[in-house]
């Protein structure tokens, strides 16, 4: 009897461990879909990866994502900050140093294609070199490569200059009186420029701990 019922054990415990290692395959497998699920390469055979624009039109990259600007180089996906008419932004974590930086896109939309997009990103990088040439108090450039990607600052900020000459009843007083000094300034760097591209207002805004108002595109 206690014959039997060592075999009847051993019978048991093979059908489980059976079941069990087949799970731990059904597990892994999926853990390796979800992490590759979350690494998006901006590169394929030296040139621009294209699928990213499918995963940003479905909304599909998230938080915790990884941004490969490189084959070995990435940035953390922490949120989307906007989407233009010829870029999409998010702002991302560098895992070197834990800073926030905002990752510039080119991105189509109904009145650009992407080739056109891609087209103004390079316009942007070879824009932003004649504007700190010029001294016009502009969004800091970390990195970025031609018809692929650009790194920027996280611009801290109060208002928009469509916020300040809209509504300025929202603005605190004392704040309201500096801004606008500090337009006039801006306003005299800029005086010469007879146009930046497809600016508009909310493309300026004002940060109040350095006093000054920053052209974040052009």
């Amino acid at each position: 009897m206690l014959e039997s019922f060592s075999w009847y054990e051993k019978c048991i415990s093979k059908i489980y461990m059976k079941h069990l290692k087949n799970s731990i395959l059904i597990l892994l497998f999926f853990l390796g879909n979800i992490a590759f699920s979350g690494e998006i390469y901006l590169e394929k055979d030296g040139k621009l990866n294209y699928e990213y624009v499918n995963l940003a039109q479905n909304e599909s990259i998230s938080k915790g994502d990884k941004i490969f600007v490189t084959k070995d180089k990435y940035y953390i996906v922490k949120k989307m900050l906007g989407r233009g008419n010829t870029t999409i932004i998010y702002q991302v974590i560098d895992p070197s140093n834990d800073k926030n930086y905002a990752l510039r896109l080119p991105f189509p939309s109904e009145r650009f294609n992407l080739r056109n997009s891609i087209n103004y990103l390079n316009g942007y990088i070879d824009g932003h070199e004649i504007i700190v040439k010029n001294n016009i108090p502009v969004v800091e450039m970390k990195e970025g490569k031609a018809s692929s990607y650009v790194l920027m600052e996280v611009v801290q900020h109060n208002f928009d200059l469509f916020q300040f000459l809209t509504t300025p009843e929202s603005i605190d007083s004392s704040i309201r009186k500096n801004a606008r000094e500090a337009l006039l300034e801006f306003a005299k760097k800029t005086a010469y420029i007879s146009s930046i591209g497809d600016f508009h207002q909310g493309q300026i805004v004002y940060n109040e701990y350095e006093d000054k108002w920053i052209l974040l595109d052009w």
